[in-house]
C-alpha cells in the first residue's frame, strides 16, 4: 500500500551522481519504473546519509530479520518468503570471502542478479525480491534501521466518518488473529470504499444490487483464492452488521457464494449474475 503523507520526488530532481546512487535498487516493473512514487522518494531519503561503520553481514542479517519482526511481520512470512532473499545476500559475500559490508559489494551482487535476470535465468519477482533484499541491507548500514519496511502504510481506501465508525465497529465486535485482523481490514475497506466512490454515504442507502456489483467486479480482477477470501471477510462484516442492528442490505447470502479457489472465477460470477437476474 502507498504512503499519501510524503511528497514525491522525480528523476528531474535528482542530479546524475543521485540517480546512479539509487537507480540500482529500485524494482523492476513489466514496462520498466521510473523513479516517481513516494515509496522510492522515501528510500532515496534514507539512503543517501551513507555511514562509514564496518559491520558483519551476518550481524547484519540477524538484526535486520529482528527489525522486520519487531515491525509486525508475521514469523511464517519472514522466515518464509523474506529469509531466502535476505540470506541470499549474506551468501554472496560469504562466497567471495567477505566478512564486512561494503556497498561495492552489494552493487555487485545486484549487477549479478540483474544478469541472470537478462539473460531469463530468474524471473522477473524473484529479480526484484534480491533488489529488494540488498536495499534493506544498503538501508541499515546507511541508518541503522529498516524505516520504509517498519513503518505503517496508509491505506489507499480511505473512508468517511460513517464507515469508518463501521470498520472500526467490526474490528472492534471480537478477537482476531494477529495474522489476519488486517485481511478482513483491508477487505472491508475495499468494500465500503467502492459504496464510497459511487456516491454512497451510507449502508442504508445502499441496495443488494450495489453490493453485487462489487462482486462482479472483484472477480473480474482477482484470483478465485483472492475472491474467495474476499467474500468470506465481507460475508463476517454483514453478519456483524445484522447482530448489531445497522441499518444495511442483507447480504450474507450473497456473499456465501462457494467459490472454489481453482475454478474459473469470472465465468462463476457471471453465471451467477444471469441467473439472480431472471429470478
Amino acid at each position: 500500500m502507498q504512503r499519501h503523507d510524503l511528497p514525491v520526488t522525480r528523476r528531474g530532481d535528482l542530479t546524475d551522481e543521485q540517480w546512479e546512487r539509487i537507480y540500482p535498487y529500485l524494482p523492476v516493473g513489466r514496462k520498466g519504473r521510473p523513479f516517481n512514487n513516494v515509496r522510492d522518494t522515501f528510500l532515496f531519503k534514507e539512503m543517501l546519509p551513507m555511514t562509514k561503520q564496518t559491520l558483519s553481514v551476518t550481524e547484519m542479517f540477524s538484526s535486520i530479520m529482528e527489525l522486520l519482526e519487531q515491525a509486525g511481520y508475521a514469523k511464517h512470512t519472514l522466515w518464509g518468503n523474506m529469509y531466502g532473499s535476505i540470506r541470499s545476500v549474506v551468501s554472496f559475500y560469504h562466497e567471495k570471502g567477505i566478512c564486512d559490508y561494503d556497498p561495492a559489494v552489494t552493487l555487485e551482487f545486484l549487477q549479478t542478479v540483474e544478469r541472470c535476470y537478462r539473460d531469463g535465468e530468474i524471473c522477473r519477482e524473484y529479480y526484484n525480491a534480491q533488489k529488494c533484499a540488498a536495499r534493506k541491507f544498503e538501508m541499515f548500514h546507511a541508518t541503522g534501521t529498516l524505516t520504509w519496511e517498519c513503518t505503517k502504510r496508509t491505506s489507499r481506501y480511505q473512508l468517511n466518518e460513517e464507515y469508518s465508525r463501521l470498520l472500526d465497529a467490526f474490528l472492534s465486535s471480537r478477537d482476531f488473529h494477529e495474522n489476519t485482523k488486517w485481511d478482513f481490514a483491508w477487505a472491508v475497506r475495499r468494500y465500503l470504499s467502492f459504496f464510497q466512490e459511487k456516491g454512497i454515504p451510507s449502508m442504508d442507502r445502499a441496495s443488494i444490487n450495489d453490493s453485487r456489483e462489487f462482486v462482479i467486479g472483484a472477480a473480474a480482477s482477482m484470483a478465485a483464492g483472492s475472491l474467495h477470501n474476499l467474500l468470506c471477510y465481507v460475508r463476517q462484516f454483514h453478519i456483524f452488521l445484522k447482530d448489531s442492528g445497522e441499518k444495511a442490505p442483507d447480504c450474507i447470502s450473497l456473499f456465501s457464494y462457494h467459490v472454489p479457489r481453482k475454478m474459473p472465477v469470472r465465468g462463476y460470477v457471471l453465471r451467477a449474475r444471469m441467473t439472480q437476474a431472471k429470478t
